[in-house]
């Protein structure tokens, strides 16, 4: 299942990523929610941002952490602000 799942969030970043030009940076959009998204030992870590790690260290965008609220984050998404959520 978790398998499945990596290749079907993996399938939603290589399709939404295809428009984007290698002079962009992309910004990344979270919310802390463990255990998916959370910061330790003043890092973050989890699960998501794992993933979002893995599948960056395959391609060559630039790209940036950004925190929001939840709602925050929502709003981001819906005008454009952040390109890509890791929140679940």
């Amino acid at each position: 299942m978790r398998i499945i799942f990596c290749f079907l969030l993996a399938g939603l970043f290589s399709t939404s990523l295809f428009g984007v030009s290698q002079k962009d940076t992309l910004v990344v959009g979270y919310t802390e929610a463990p255990p998916f998204v959370h910061i330790a030992e003043g890092k973050l870590d989890g699960l998501n941002y794992r993933i979002w790690e893995a599948l960056m260290a395959k391609e060559s965008y630039p790209y940036k952490y950004t925190s929001f609220s939840y709602e925050e984050l929502l709003q981001a998404l819906e005008n454009g602000t952040v390109d890509v959520a890791i929140t679940p």
